[in-house]
């Protein structure tokens, strides 16, 4: 156990609420000689409440109705008073350039973490104002840690040369799934976005319920869960308001659900994990259901099969419809072959995303960011 007036200090900028997979990595850092200062707007309520009890946990909160005022100002006291050793940022827009241009003026080294806002970068769906002041603000990075591999080639187009990819890790769910004849429960959980296509397991279901005589109280059932409500994103707007008509006035076993941050309620009593998305490399709800022993379908995206292995622990399957419709049919009517792939997804998980070995690189990476620091402020 490190003592703790040696331990090292982390600023954390940007996230906008303290989830439970945050949770994860901040505990499993803690007994490795660091400590932290979180920054976040806590828009979704759960910061405060889920790091009671850890107290080199700091959360700082800036109110939404100040969010610029505020986010600077407690980046600069916490520079100021803190003894920060690094700062690890996530990207955004103008304000995440300010924060990183404060972490450089106190010559702190700055560690981008890339969670998927670079796929917007990539699409051209940010605006351009936004585009420059995000290349700006990786422009400022000492290192870039990444989590899906489709961001290697940006990286590589930015001259980004101190980098990581170090994809999520769970703890192994206890709960395990099991399987039983004459229910299947598929679910699509994550939040609606445009790179997600929930329709086509979606339409695949509707057809198989009218085949096979599928009412609303049926054991055969299908949720989507992930539904933001917003209205300022036009095309997510469009894409919601798509799913809830499919199912308008028809009698199905379907459900419906808001993006949640405590998703257990769900996974808990499902049986399929179903992920048509552009990017399926590594979603964190797909190791979460994969570890409860649930096999998975999965979109044919870029390196999806480093994940599920075809045949084996899912499928892995083109954007088709009617590909889908056959192989959700293959899970109704067999149990034992949901059961089969779902064990095996559960030793995947516990053997290559483990938060065990995720914390061990983790440490590798502030290390490594400490070390160059040091050896810089030495040749300075």
């Amino acid at each position: 156990m490190t003592n703790s007036c040696d331990k090292k200090t982390i600023l954390v900028i940007g996230l906008d609420t303290i989830r439970q997979k945050n949770l994860y990595q901040l505990i499993g850092l803690l007994d490795r000689g660091y400590r932290f200062v979180v920054i976040t707007t806590d828009w979704n309520s759960t910061s405060l409440v889920l790091t009671c009890g850890y107290g080199d946990i700091n959360v700082r909160v800036a109110k939404l109705m100040h969010v610029r005022r505020d986010f600077l100002s407690l980046t600069i006291d916490a520079l100021r008073r803190d003894k920060i050793s690094l700062v690890e940022l996530y990207p955004y827009s103008l304000l995440g350039f300010l924060c990183a241009l404060l972490v450089k003026a106190w010559r702190k080294p700055l560690l981008i973490i890339a969670r998927g806002e670079e796929w917007y970068y990539l699409t051209k769906e940010m605006s351009r104002s936004q585009r420059i002041w995000f290349r700006l603000t990786y422009a400022l990075a000492d290192g870039v840690l990444y989590k899906e591999t489709y961001m290697r080639d940006l990286l590589d187009t930015w001259g980004i040369k101190r980098r990581w990819l170090l994809p999520n890790a769970i703890d192994l769910p206890k709960i395990v799934r099991q399987q039983k004849p004459d229910e299947c429960h598929f679910i699509f959980l994550n939040s609606i976005k445009t790179f997600r296509h929930p329709e086509i397991p979606l339409s695949a279901f509707l057809e198989l319920c009218a085949e096979r005589g599928l009412r609303g109280n049926s054991l055969v059932r299908m949720s989507v869960v992930g539904f933001l409500n917003e209205k300022t994103n036009p095309l997510v707007d469009a894409k919601e308001t798509q799913l809830r008509s499919m199912i308008a006035g028809l009698d199905v076993p379907v459900e419906y659900g808001p993006w949640t941050a405590t998703p257990e309620h769900w996974l808990d009593r499902a049986d399929v994990f179903l992920l048509p998305a552009d990017v399926v490399y590594v979603n964190y709800a797909l190791l979460e259901a994969m570890g409860r022993g649930m096999p998975a379908i999965i979109q044919d995206a870029p390196n999806a099969d480093l994940l599920v292995t075809d045949g084996e622990d899912g499928y892995i399957l083109p954007l088709d419809k009617d590909v889908w419709k056959e192989k959700m049919a293959h899970f109704i009517d067999d149990a034992s072959l949901r059961a089969r792939m779902g064990a095996s997804a559960r030793r995947k998980i516990a053997e290559h995303y483990s938060t065990g070995s995720y914390h061990y690189a983790y440490d590798c990476i502030y290390k490594n960011m400490l070390r160059q620091q040091t050896i810089g402020t030495t040749e300075t």
